[in-house]
């Protein structure tokens, strides 16, 4: 739910399989960026401050069958009708 938070990745992990099972949907990961690169990029700057058992500076999830329509190749619109 919106708000919810948890104590560590593996948790949050664990609830969105169980969210991803019961509601039959399924997510890829779209876009992240681990602490580390972040702390390696600035050292005393953003990841400075932020717990060891997070894994993520930010996660980002797209459900599999969303996403923009890509129109066929071959499509029927198209043909001449002389």
């Amino acid at each position: 739910k919106l708000g919810d938070e948890f104590i560590d990745f593996q948790d949050f992990e664990r609830v969105l399989k169980l969210y991803k099972d019961s509601n039959f949907v399924d997510f890829s990961v779209h876009d992240c960026k681990t602490l580390e690169s972040i702390k390696t990029k600035h050292p005393a700057g953003k990841g400075a401050n932020v717990p060891e058992q997070l894994k993520y500076y930010y996660i980002k999830y797209l459900c599999v069958h969303g996403g923009v329509y890509k129109k066929r190749k071959t499509c029927l619109d198209k043909r001449i009708t002389s």
